[in-house]
């Protein structure tokens, strides 16, 4: 079982897209942290680049 979680990992990994490649179609919103807004599907990203630090979630 963790060899097959290993090797998925590692395919997405490998196969994923960047931040940039993700996001370039979408509409950015600067702030504590930077959103994506994704008018296709209606959906928000979040970039968190610091996961050491913590937040207040509201």
């Amino acid at each position: 079982v963790k060899k097959s979680v290993l090797l998925l990992s590692l395919i997405s990994f490998i196969f994923g897209e960047s931040i940039s490649e993700k996001t370039k179609s979408m509409r950015k919103m600067s702030g504590y942290f930077n959103m994506y807004w994704e008018d296709t599907s209606g959906k928000i990203w979040l970039e968190i680049t610091d996961f050491d630090n913590e937040f207040l979630y509201v």
